[in-house]
């Protein structure tokens, strides 16, 4: 398996598609696919701050797990929200429930309405937050 492979695994494990990932990491579309043995350093270093159980080591050599010590992927997923420097992670109800990391230094405009808050961001994105919005707000206005 090479790294292609093994980034897609990852990618699977975590129930979510590569146009998906490549937003959460703030990777140009089709970044993934073109993902080799020369995929620059900075590039995997931004995939583990996002992704912080991913095995870098394995990622790069296929050894060892995938995922690094107790954390799993799917506890990961679980968490609805948890900020990571400029990331904030947060669920996202649309047509389907999924998750996503907001970089607060691109929000700017914040809606709080009684059962939820919608982010707006400087790309034109918005994202309308229902559980755990109160945390959300606090996380992103740190």
């Amino acid at each position: 398996m090479n790294l292609n492979e093994r980034i897609l695994t990852f990618i699977s494990h975590l129930e979510m598609n590569v146009a998906e990932f490549e937003r959460n990491c703030n990777l140009s579309n089709g970044s993934v696919s073109k993902m080799g043995d020369n995929t620059r350093r900075s590039t995997l270093e931004r995939i583990s701050k996002i992704y912080p159980s991913l095995n870098l080591n394995w990622l790069l050599t296929g050894e060892g797990s995938m995922i690094l010590g107790e954390e799993t992927a799917t506890q990961q997923k679980q968490e609805s929200t948890e900020s990571k420097g400029d990331f904030v992670r947060v669920k996202i109800h649309d047509d389907h429930v999924h998750y996503t990391y907001i970089n607060r230094n691109h929000v700017y405009a914040v809606r709080e309405e009684a059962d939820r808050i919608t982010v707006y961001m400087t790309n034109g994105d918005n994202y309308t937050i229902y559980e755990d919005f109160k945390r959300v707000l606090s996380d992103l206005l740190r």
